[in-house]
């Protein structure tokens, strides 16, 4: 069986004086994305009427967004973008452009998301003229991670994309690669590249050329600091600092109990600072020993430290001598 074969269904049953009809629905069950329809590159003149089409089935019922040069595409006086539901449950999504400039070129990308995940389909508009550069929004990346940016450039035929930063043609080291499509892959990215800008120049026929910028912002992720540890005893206090060491605020930071929020009144949390976040036992006791984690996020991600509390208490009539165990992790 497969998602397609959802749906309603009809039997029927007849003889010579009489004929009777049932009919039954088939759901299945929650999925991820699939699409069952996509588009394909298309080259065309201007003034051209272009439609695009993208069709998805999911459940839940998936939403579809698309994108141009990986920014998102939105609706215009020329360029329509809708999409509607059908019985059988597939997303049907439309990009109409009703006169199409160069402006309009480049790789469009349909993608079908829900809470199982996300399929993407990326194809190339072509659209005859000069070369002509889009405004490129500032982009994003994670220090330690790799970043694609797409000279988000129109008009056709391209012959060739290059980059510079700082007046110098890149790739300078082995962190930049330029591919033969005019994608820029940075890799790893350095915080010391925050703010910096890069440079696409595009060229077509008869010498035409189009450049633009874009502007890399560098996050930093939260490292989090080993707990500092000790031995305790029923009765004792117990004073735990969990202390941001390196990573961007703004920070949220927020403690565990074996994997759930804490819910215990008597496991107290104090915000020391914007870096710093303290628990606090006042009496501690047997029922209290646990996996506690603390968890810091910002915009780049979230990272986790944990130690295992252990709390030295009465077992069978004796006093059995435990301690902390601790282990960290970060999460990307």
């Amino acid at each position: 069986m497969k998602l397609s074969d959802q749906g309603m269904y009809q039997c029927f049953a007849s003889s010579q004086v009489d004929s009777v009809q049932a009919s039954a629905q088939l759901l299945l069950g929650d999925s991820h994305p699939v699409l069952l329809d996509r588009f394909i590159n298309h080259t065309v003149q201007p003034f051209s009427a272009v439609s695009l089409k993208c069709v998805a089935n999911a459940s839940p019922t998936p939403q579809i967004r698309w994108r141009l040069d990986g920014y998102p595409l939105l609706p215009d006086h020329r360029r329509l973008i809708g999409q509607y539901v059908t019985t059988n449950n597939d997303v049907i999504s439309h990009v109409n452009i009703s006169s199409v400039q160069p402006l309009d070129g480049g790789w469009v990308t349909c993608s079908a998301t829900n809470r199982f995940g996300t399929i993407s389909h990326t194809a190339r508009l072509n659209v005859y003229g000069d070369p002509l550069v889009r405004e490129m929004p500032e982009r994003t990346a994670v220090e330690g991670d790799a970043i694609y940016i797409t000279c988000s450039v129109g008009g056709y035929p391209i012959h060739q994309v290059t980059w510079t930063r700082g007046g110098q043609t890149l790739p300078a080291d082995r962190h930049q690669t330029v591919f033969p499509n005019g994608t820029l892959l940075i890799s790893p990215v350095q915080r010391e590249q925050n703010g910096t800008s890069y440079r696409c120049t595009a060229y077509g026929d008869r010498q035409r050329t189009a450049s633009g910028e874009v502007r890399l912002r560098v996050i930093v992720p939260p490292a989090i600091r080993a707990f500092m540890v000790g031995n305790y005893s029923e009765g004792e206090r117990v004073h735990v600092l969990c202390f941001v060491q390196s990573g961007d605020t703004p920070l949220t930071l927020s403690w565990l109990r074996n994997g759930r929020p804490l819910s215990d009144p008597e496991v107290e949390v104090r915000a020391t600072d914007r870096y710093s976040s303290s628990l606090f036992i006042e009496r501690v006791a047997v029922r209290h020993a646990g996996n506690y984690t603390c968890r810091a996020e910002n915009a780049a991600r979230a990272s986790t430290y944990t130690a295992q509390l252990r709390v030295n208490g009465q077992c069978g009539g004796k006093g059995r001598q435990q301690s902390w165990g601790v282990w960290g992790s970060s999460i990307k």
